[in-house]
C-alpha cells in the first residue's frame, strides 16, 4: 500500500515537471516571436547624409542665422580631428628652512574634437560663424575659404585660435576641418519655408 501511494507521487511529480517544462517553452516561444514582430516593425535609420556647408548652400536655401540655429552641426571630413593645444606655467611658492622657494611649473592643456562631433551655431556675422561643440562659452570660429567652404579660422598670419578665454595652437585641422550640415535636415528647412505671395494694389 505504501509503495503504490509513493509511485503515485513520483507518477504526479514528473507530470507536474512536464507541465512546467511546457509551459516555460510557451513563455519562450512567444517573447521570441514578440521580439521578431518588433524588428519587423521597427523602420530602419536613414543613413546621415552630411555635406560641407559652403556660401552657396546659405544663399540657395536662404539661411538666417534663425534656420542656422536650427540646423545640427558636424566638424570634420570623417578622420579629421580638431586638436587644440596650449603650454602654461603654473607658480608654486613653498617656505622650507625660513626660505622663499619659487617653482614653476611647466603644464599642457590639450583639446580634441573628434571629426563628427555634433555642434550649434552660437553667432553668424559677416560671413564668419561661431560654432560650440562642448558649450556656449567654448566655440570655434569658421569662416569661407576661396572655394566657399567653412573651415576652421585662425588668428590671421599663425595657427592661433582663441578658445574660451585662452589662446590655443591649432595642432591638428588647421585649413581642413570644414563644417558639415545634414543635407535632408537642410530640405526639410527648405519645405518648411513659406513664401509670401505679395500683394496687387488696383
Amino acid at each position: 500500500m505504501t509503495s503504490r501511494i509513493f509511485s503515485g507521487r513520483i507518477e504526479e511529480t514528473k507530470t507536474e515537471y512536464m507541465k512546467t517544462k511546457v509551459s516555460i517553452a510557451m513563455i519562450f516561444l512567444l517573447t521570441l516571436i514578440s521580439c521578431v514582430n518588433q524588428k519587423r516593425i521597427q523602420k530602419p535609420e536613414k543613413p546621415l547624409v552630411l555635406t560641407p556647408l559652403t556660401e552657396s548652400l546659405i544663399k540657395e536655401y536662404d539661411l538666417t542665422s534663425e534656420k542656422l540655429e536650427r540646423l545640427q552641426f558636424f566638424n570634420g571630413p570623417k578622420g579629421q580631428d580638431i586638436i587644440l593645444r596650449r603650454y602654461y606655467q603654473t607658480r608654486d611658492d613653498t617656505i622650507a628652512d625660513g626660505k622663499l622657494i619659487i617653482r614653476y611649473l611647466e603644464k599642457v592643456d590639450s583639446v580634441k574634437i573628434k571629426s563628427y562631433t555634433k555642434g550649434k551655431m552660437i553667432s553668424f556675422t559677416s560671413k564668419l560663424m561661431r560654432v560650440s561643440f562642448e558649450s556656449d562659452t567654448l566655440s570655434l570660429l569658421f569662416g569661407p575659404n576661396p572655394v566657399g567652404n567653412y573651415i576652421l579660422y585662425a588668428i590671421t598670419g599663425s595657427k592661433e585660435i582663441r578658445y574660451g578665454t585662452n589662446l590655443y595652437q591649432v595642432v591638428s585641422g588647421y585649413g581642413n576641418a570644414v563644417l558639415l550640415i545634414d543635407l535632408e535636415q537642410l530640405r526639410q528647412i527648405k519645405a518648411n519655408t513659406r513664401i509670401a505671395p505679395g500683394i496687387e494694389v488696383k
